[in-house]
């Protein structure tokens, strides 16, 4: 028998990584209801009845944030702790995704204000927000090591391959060789040249590329558009 057991309650939220200026981003709302009112946590909100789960991610971060567009959005896993909520039995699902650059963002809704946060320097987080952004974190790390292709979604094109590379490190945490990475990327034949950049300052002239179609990474779950 199952009276006196509490519902459970299903809600999403949503790990959302850029990379800008040699550092790696997630963006952060403030929360402007309890519980935890004026501290920080990752975009979310209850499901609806009868609404999917990814689209329950990409409505709560468009209304949150106003960010309607993400290319790349994969489901990273369930967070049940019975203590994780002080509003009762709360299953989160959680999303992350990667975005191209740090586009602007405001809060609304349950949102007091929006703002991108390097993950290195991150305020104190609400619920157990900090458990899901070192999972998160350390998924990014290893997709991106897996296949290479993750990079195109976090870069604007045309890029030049230092671009690449470096976005390469500031995910993984440590520098790679430029040599091997650098023909690894061409023999894949994953790029298009797309013209020559030339030097703001003493320097040579580089490649500029742009990832051909055909060699973006499919999003393994619904992205948001």
């Amino acid at each position: 028998m199952n009276e006196g057991r509490s519902s459970l309650i299903v809600a999403v939220d949503v790990v959302l990584f850029a990379v800008q200026d040699k550092q790696l981003y997630t963006l952060l709302v403030e929360r402007g209801r309890p519980p935890f009112q004026g501290m920080w946590a990752f975009p979310g909100g209850m499901v609806e009845p009868e609404e999917p789960l990814s689209a329950a991610a990409c409505r709560e971060l468009r209304e949150e944030t106003g960010i309607q567009s993400v290319p790349y959005l994969a489901q990273l896993g369930a967070f049940g702790d019975p203590q994780r909520d002080p509003r009762g039995r709360v299953i989160s699902v959680v999303y992350w995704g990667v975005i191209p650059t740090r586009c602007p963002v405001r809060g609304a809704d349950d949102a007091a204000s929006a703002q991108w946060w390097p993950v290195n320097a991150l305020p104190e987080l609400a619920f157990d927000h900090r458990t899901i952004l070192e999972c998160a974190r350390r998924r990014l790390r290893r997709e991106v090591q897996q296949d290479l292709r993750l990079l195109f979604h976090l870069l604007t094109p045309p890029f030049v391959l230092r671009e690449l590379q470096e976005v390469f490190e500031v995910i993984i945490g440590r520098p790679t060789d430029k040599r091997n990475f650098r023909r690894f990327v061409l023999q894949q034949q994953w790029l298009e040249e797309v013209g020559i950049r030339e030097p703001q300052g003493p320097g040579r002239p580089a490649r500029q590329y742009r990832p051909r179609p055909e060699a973006l990474l499919p999003s393994p779950g619904d992205r948001c558009v």
